[in-house]
C-alpha cells in the first residue's frame, strides 16, 4: 500500500519526465543498483511509445553512460535509422556491439514501472525491449561463448527473480 508522500513523489518524477518528453521526445528513468540483492542498476526510456516504438531497457552499465547510450538509440529509432528487432545489432552507439532482445512483458512492466505509470495515465500500453552489449571479445549475450558474467548482468528474467526475492 502506497502512502500519499510516495504517490506525490512518483507524480513529481513523472512530471519531470513529461517535461523531457515534451521537449525532446523521450526521457530516461535510471534505477540504481541494489547491492544487498546483487541487482545491477538499469535505465529505461520513456516516451518512445508515443512514436509507436518500444521502450528500451539497458542493464549494468555505469550510471553516467545511460543518458548518452539511450539518447543515441532513441534519436536513431525516432529518426527511423534504427529498427528495434530481436537480434538486430546496434553499431556505433558505444565502443562495442549491442543488439536488441525481447523481454517478457511482466519483466518489462517491472523494470519500466515508472514508464508503465506514465503510460497508463495516457491510456497507452508500452512494450519493452532490451539493448544488450557485448563482452570484451564482441560476443553478445545470445552467443553461448559470451562471458557468463556479462551475460548474467543482462538477463532480465534472472534479475527480475532476484528483485522479487525476500531479503
Amino acid at each position: 500500500m502506497s502512502t500519499p508522500d510516495f504517490e506525490a513523489s512518483i507524480q513529481a518524477l513523472i512530471n519531470r519526465h513529461e517535461e523531457n518528453i515534451a521537449e525532446i521526445g523521450w526521457s530516461i528513468q535510471v534505477t540504481f543498483a541494489d547491492q544487498a540483492k546483487l541487482i545491477p542498476g538499469y535505465a529505461t526510456t520513456m516516451g518512445l511509445t508515443l512514436h509507436g516504438l518500444p521502450e528500451i531497457i539497458v542493464f549494468a552499465l555505469p550510471t553516467q553512460h545511460y543518458p548518452a547510450i539511450l539518447g543515441k538509440i532513441a534519436q536513431r529509432m525516432i529518426a527511423g535509422t534504427l529498427v528495434a528487432e530481436p537480434g538486430r545489432r546496434i553499431e556505433q552507439v558505444i565502443n562495442m556491439p549491442m543488439a536488441f532482445a525481447d523481454v517478457e512483458s511482466e519483466h518489462g512492466e517491472f523494470f519500466g514501472a515508472v514508464c508503465m505509470r506514465w503510460a497508463s495515465n495516457k491510456g497507452l500500453q508500452p512494450r519493452f525491449m532490451l539493448a544488450q552489449y557485448a563482452d570484451e571479445h564482441g560476443r553478445l549475450p545470445s552467443d553461448p561463448a559470451c562471458d557468463m558474467r556479462i551475460a548474467a548482468l543482462q538477463d532480465a528474467a534472472e534479475i527480475y527473480q532476484a528483485s522479487n526475492q525476500d531479503s
